[in-house]
């Protein structure tokens, strides 16, 4: 009982989240945060919305794939690891970003995330081809399946620059900064930022 109640309170968690979009970044904006307004306390206050909004339409989009797919050992495996991502990033919804332990709680989380996802395109992959196999070959379905795939690696190659930011920055973190806006970028003292993020 208390599994099922689990995964339905993270079912609900992955209906909210996935209904807001990610936010769009461009490259412009990414550099600029990095270079002009770095601050680990607005990054993170960012992330922890934004990385379970990602992952939350990420695995949506997923879900959405043939059940003979969803059912490959490997697509289990990196739903697995994407949902555990997902459950461990809400433990930081509600922690302030004024404590300096949650900060550093926070980037050992993405560390482990993004070591955990290490091995996300192979696996992916492996999938599609333990599918292929079992399956044959459907021109109309590997069309869908290349669609769904172009789209996942991007949403994933962003997802990596974000937390791949976030650990440079802490990594040359000046501790001066401070915290003004409560939208994610911008509000850090200008001798806060850090030029190698």
């Amino acid at each position: 009982m208390r599994l099922f109640t689990v995964l339905l309170k993270n079912t609900k968690k992955i209906e909210y989240y996935s209904r807001f979009s990610p936010s769009p970044l461009s490259i412009k904006q990414f550099l600029e945060f990095g270079r002009d307004n770095a601050c680990e306390k607005t990054s993170f206050m960012f992330l922890r919305k934004e990385l379970p909004v990602r992952l939350a339409n990420t695995m949506r989009e997923v879900n959405l794939l043939p059940d003979n797919l969803l059912s490959q050992p490997s697509i289990k495996l990196v739903q697995k690891w994407y949902m555990q991502s997902f459950v461990e990033l809400l433990g930081y919804e509600n922690r302030k970003p004024e404590d300096p332990q949650a900060l550093n709680d926070f980037l050992e989380l993405l560390i482990e995330i993004r070591n955990r996802h290490n091995d996300v395109v192979p696996t992916m992959a492996q999938g599609v081809i333990e599918y292929k196999e079992k399956f044959g070959f459907d021109p109309f379905i590997s069309s869908n399946i290349q669609y769904f795939l172009d789209r996942f690696y991007t949403n994933r190659i962003s997802f990596r620059m974000l937390i791949n930011q976030h650990s440079e920055m802490m990594n040359h973190a000046l501790p001066s900064c401070s915290l003004t806006d409560e939208s994610g970028f911008g509000g850090c003292q200008e001798n806060a930022t850090c030029l190698n993020a």
